[in-house]
């Protein structure tokens, strides 16, 4: 009876996970095109719904009552906290067949727990430091990718392979979360109460912002890829699970920075999709390569 009441309640959090991201995801990459083709286009924009006409406008002066802040903060939340419970109820009580790998390296449960945490607040915390540093933004996001590169590397040799797929994806939602809760909302909050004292809004913060929901929209995908690759066995292939991670992530963000350009007005830039291709055609390849018998 215990068994099938904590098979109902994974179930529960998985269902509950995966709405909320569908919620949080798809909102915002919603507000990210519509933010970057008003911008670029410099005129409202009209769409038709089921029973009227929508005027979407944009506009950087104080709106006349006060208007939501973080169109999509709770989805994140709900999102973030119910992957943390899932992988307690999933990864952490079978953490023996999930987390650890004798063959790889020889940990305790509770080692491999801390392990889990301390792996995925870590990346987060680097982050966040490169985030503050006075660096050009192609620097940044550059050690960006070396940060992801090198957490890849690192879990791929301490945890099972699947384990070490899965955390990496909780790390990038983990940063994609920390970015709506302590730069987009309250950075909303402090816009809105600067128009309302008849002040500017901090360009600096705006800026943050505006580079915070870019880095979420580069890792949406390879966000979700991740956290589908536990559910495939090739994907999380033994000998090379690290590497299909990081083509994982580059044909995710390759996909998203075509869409990015577009709603930019910088045209289509059809190389992204040639990447994303090469990218998935290594993933096979790998795949391929790690599933076949004999050493590597």
């Amino acid at each position: 009876m215990t068994a099938f009441a904590w098979e109902w309640l994974a179930f529960a959090l998985r269902a509950l996970h995966v709405v909320a991201a569908i919620f949080w995801i798809g909102a915002a990459l919603a507000f990210l095109r519509l933010n970057l083709t008003l911008k670029a286009t410099q005129r409202d924009i009209w769409r038709s719904g089921d029973d009227a006409y929508f005027h979407i406008a944009r506009q950087t002066s104080a709106p006349p009552q006060r208007p939501q802040i973080g169109w999509f903060r709770w989805e994140a939340y709900v999102t973030w906290l119910s992957g943390l419970a899932l992988l307690a109820a999933v990864y952490f009580v079978d953490a023996d067949f999930y987390l650890i790998d004798p063959s790889i390296m020889a940990l305790t449960r509770w080692q491999a727990i801390g392990a889990t945490l301390a792996g995925i607040f870590v990346v987060q915390i680097a982050y966040e430091l490169i985030c503050k540093a006075p660096l050009p933004e192609a620097a940044r996001r550059a050690l960006v990718f070396a940060t992801i590169a090198l957490a890849a590397f690192v879990f791929a040799h301490v945890f099972a392979a699947r384990g070490a797929m899965l955390i990496l994806g909780a790390s990038l939602g983990t940063i994609m979360t920390a970015n709506v809760a302590h730069v987009l909302a309250p950075n909303q909050r402090r816009m809105w109460k600067a128009l309302q004292a008849g002040s500017a809004p901090k360009e600096t913060r705006l800026a943050a912002s505006r580079q915070r929901a870019l880095d979420n929209n580069y890792l949406a995908l390879p966000t979700v890829f991740l956290m589908l690759s536990s559910h495939s066995p090739l994907a999380y292939a033994e000998h090379a699970n690290w590497i299909i991670a990081l083509l994982l992530v580059v044909a995710g963000a390759a996909i998203r920075h075509f869409y990015i350009a577009r709603h930019r007005g910088a045209g289509d830039l059809w190389w992204t999709w040639a990447l994303a291709a090469a990218a998935c055609a290594g993933v096979l390849a790998l795949s391929l390569w790690a599933g076949t018998p004999g050493p590597h």
